[in-house]
């Protein structure tokens, strides 16, 4: 993949919907988050991103075949996951 040195995200919080944009290739793609707060001082993030959203399948193939071996399990079968789990822990501070 080109144009992967920099992967930027910015957390987007409205009413009770949470996201985050995550920039990956010059491209800017809106991904649903969950959270649950933890106390006043703590929100949890979490979510999942989907690579072919950024048309990055073949570079998950060519991580597959380099990585073959590695990636088999004990069926035999060699896997890689398009599937990127998020989780993020926010601390908060309180202003007085």
């Amino acid at each position: 993949m080109n144009n992967t040195e920099i992967i930027s995200g910015m957390f987007n919080v409205e009413n009770e919907k949470c996201s985050i944009n995550v920039t990956l290739k010059g491209e800017t793609q809106k991904i649903p988050l969950k959270y649950i707060t933890i106390g006043d001082t703590k929100i949890n993030f979490n979510g999942a991103m989907g690579l072919e959203s950024w048309d990055a399948m073949e570079a998950i193939k060519a991580i597959n075949k380099a990585y073959e071996v590695l990636c088999t399990g004990k069926d035999g079968i060699s896997k890689t996951w398009s599937k990127v789990a998020l989780k993020a822990e926010v601390m908060l501070k309180k202003q007085i």
